[in-house]
């Protein structure tokens, strides 16, 4: 139970630090910023309020409960309509999308109205005996169906609602597995795997085991918490993309990066293409490029392109380097940051220039930022600004 505590107590840091880092960034898309944050907080607040009830603070618990529960009605469906507008690349809700916004408006109601009483130890009894659909103790001026029933209910149809729309858009078949999507179903996954916990609390309690004394559903929260905190950390298209939103971009110095050439690293001796067969390699080689499109992979080095043209590595190298006249690093990353170019400009409203740069192909923040001045003599920051404008 300590383990799992601790796990919660690092997660809710998280939390809160990705939802304020969300609510005050100034770049990407603010509406999704915005959308996010709101079921970050929620998530924060849960955790808060479970691990004051275990920890024995009954005076401060209260407290919480009565601050967070209007987040508790309104963060599913900010969920469907984070997920809604990401599918769609909106950046601007509907007029009728305010009807999502009634549960919120009623929650405020059932706590701000006059009430005579509420038992908050029988509710916080409640909650760690089978959760926040289980409460059956009023909490407001509203009956206590209105707190666990209307919680069920919300979070239940959005989630349904949520995966309607991404399987209605036809991006589980037509897009690639690039970060855009991971993200998608990282998020509505993790997302579904703990609001579905709620529900497995409830049938815990019918059968008169509280979820927290039971060691499975301990271990499998453990389990999926320590892969979710693994995920987001060891992906940075992921991480830097869509919860850490940068707000300077080109600020930091950058080092000088030294390459070597694969060329320079053959041993033997090759002898020289002829210029007849070097424009045939070149043509076969640009036409690649172009149509498959390998440099988006991180990991592709002259040996796959000479795998799948092929021809000997020498020859590509030689080709690469005597043709276009550059060495096959700053050759590749000619493409891709022309590739960041035509992706930033068309959707620089909706993604940040770091996840643009990844899935591009960059492996790393650093050589991006190396090859956009290389190619542009520019920062990309200064390069949208100014040079695009004129």
């Amino acid at each position: 139970m300590q383990v799992f505590n601790f796990l919660l107590s690092a997660i809710a840091f998280l939390l809160l630090a990705f939802a304020c880092h969300l609510l005050y960034a100034r770049q990407g898309n603010l509406l999704l910023n915005r959308l996010l944050s709101v079921p970050l907080l929620m998530r924060f607040g849960q955790i808060c309020i479970f691990l004051l009830i275990v920890s024995g603070y009954n005076h401060v618990y209260p407290f919480f409960q009565v601050v967070f529960t209007p987040l508790f009605f309104v963060a599913p469906a900010c969920s469907w309509l984070y997920v809604r507008c990401f599918v769609r690349a909106q950046n601007k809700l509907k007029k009728s999308d305010a009807i999502h916004f009634i549960p919120f408006l009623l929650a405020l109601i059932h706590l701000l109205l006059p009430v005579k009483f509420v038992n908050w130890h029988i509710v916080s009894d409640e909650i760690i005996a089978g959760g926040h659909f289980s409460v059956t103790e009023s909490t407001g001026f509203f009956p206590a169906a209105f707190y666990s029933y209307g919680l069920a209910v919300l979070v239940a149809g959005y989630l349904i609602a949520s995966w309607y729309i991404v399987s209605s858009s036809g991006i589980i078949r037509k897009s690639k597995w690039n970060a855009h999507k991971r993200w998608l179903f990282f998020y509505l996954s993790s997302s579904s795997f703990f609001k579905l916990l709620g529900f497995a609390a409830v049938l815990l309690k019918i059968r008169g085991i509280a979820y927290v004394n039971n060691p499975v559903f301990l271990i499998i929260s453990c389990l999926v918490l320590l892969f979710m905190m693994t995920f987001v950390l060891y992906q940075p298209g992921i991480l830097y993309g869509y919860i850490l939103i940068n707000k300077k971009i080109g600020t930091t110095k950058e080092p000088i990066e030294v390459e070597v050439s694969v060329s320079k690293k053959i041993a033997a001796p090759a002898a020289k293409l002829s210029i007849a067969n070097q424009a045939t390699h070149a043509d076969a080689i640009a036409r690649l490029m172009e149509v498959e499109q390998p440099f988006l992979s991180a990991d592709y080095q002259i040996i796959h392109l000479a795998q799948t043209l092929q021809i000997p590595v020498h020859h590509c190298s030689q080709t690469i380097n005597q043709h276009f006249g550059r060495n096959f690093r700053d050759w590749l990353n000619g493409y891709r940051v022309r590739h960041f170019i035509e992706l930033y400009r068309l959707a620089n409203d909706q993604i940040t220039i770091e996840a643009a740069a990844f899935q591009s192909g960059f492996r790393n923040i650093t050589t991006f930022y190396n090859a956009f001045k290389k190619e542009t003599g520019h920062m990309p920051k200064t390069y949208f600004e100014h040079i695009l404008a004129e």
